[in-house]
């Protein structure tokens, strides 16, 4: 999703609509945190249940 809203902000600044490409910027960046955040926990998760999974067996 992060990279659709780039590029809205590369087509805002062609129109010289420099709001609407602030906006997207923020809304891209917010997206973009999302995900980072969102796949730090999925590798955390991850590294934890194979820990768990092998002091248990």
């Amino acid at each position: 999703f992060p990279c659709c809203e780039s590029r809205s902000v590369r087509e805002a600044n062609s129109r010289g609509d420099r709001p609407a490409a602030e906006r997207y910027s923020s809304t891209a960046r917010t997206l973009n945190h999302v995900a980072l955040v969102l796949g730090l926990l999925a590798i955390i998760s991850s590294v934890v249940i194979i820990a768990v999974s092998f002091t248990l067996y």
